[in-house]
């Protein structure tokens, strides 16, 4: 090869190399692998230059622009950020409420203006998943304070341990509080945070008689209060399970209607 392509040939590599550099450099990251619907989004941008101006775009073939978007203060549903920095965003919404889940694309382009005309252009993307929503089962129906059940979690997707709440109220007409157990069920397998646990329904072969309600949540203090159901909005979700009644001198009843107790 001559002398002159050779020098040519190598000086095109260099600016190959220096180019893939540049777009090695700009990253994005996310503090989870998988969100709920409209959850909290922690994005952390690094390599931007400088006072680029940063547009997001959160997208995905099977997921829908609605709930989804950069929580800035315009509260514009593609956000807008200056440089380096981690970023309030929220999971978009699923398209189709039958899938369970699916895969987005979040993506940062950043632009530094020239008097020139040639913009600067630093571009980044990531992948996360996303699901509909917190979810807490009960299989089989219960049958029973003796008979086994299997709790089913999906949505945990703080992937910290899992709590099962049970607060029994008086047998009476007048419900009043008794109290209330709060059992570790383990911590939820990534990235979406799915968890199995098979156990009597109230945590114990031979409850006292009462009234038994029965909520999952990712803390060891329940966020709901079982009187009126309310939660502080920054509060982390709730499964409520069901209403369970363990009457005097009978085994079970069957459960009863969500919100009985309200």
């Amino acid at each position: 090869m001559p002398r002159r392509a050779h020098l040519v040939l190598l000086a095109c590599l260099a600016l190959l190399a220096s180019a893939a550099q540049v777009a090695a450099a700009a990253t994005i990251t996310t503090d989870h692998a998988c969100y709920r619907t409209g959850q909290r989004i922690r994005a952390t941008a690094s390599g931007f230059p400088a006072g680029s101006q940063t547009f997001w775009k959160v997208s995905g073939a099977s997921l829908s622009s609605r709930g989804g978007g950069i929580l800035d203060v315009e509260g514009s549903p593609d956000g807008e950020s200056v440089g380096d920095g981690t970023f309030p965003l929220r999971a978009p919404a699923l398209e189709d409420e039958l899938v369970p889940r699916a895969t987005f694309e979040l993506r940062a382009q950043g632009t530094v203006p020239s008097d020139t005309g040639e913009n600067t252009v630093t571009e980044a993307s990531t992948t996360a998943q996303v699901v509909q929503g917190f979810s807490a089962q009960m299989r089989p129906l219960y049958g029973g304070p003796r008979h086994p059940v299997t709790y089913v979690v999906d949505g945990a997707t703080e992937l910290t341990p899992l709590w099962l709440h049970v607060t029994r109220f008086a047998y009476s007409r007048r419900m009043k509080r008794l109290g209330r157990r709060d059992i570790q069920l383990g911590a939820p397998a990534g990235p979406c945070g799915s968890l199995t646990r098979r156990m009597t329904p109230f945590g114990q072969a031979r409850p006292a008689s009462g009234v038994y309600s029965v909520d999952i949540d990712e803390t060891r203090t329940p966020t709901v209060d079982p009187n009126d159901g309310t939660a502080h909005p920054e509060a982390l979700p709730t499964g409520h399970v069901g209403t369970f009644v363990v009457p005097k001198g009978r085994h079970w009843l069957p459960g009863l209607p969500p919100g009985q107790l309200r």
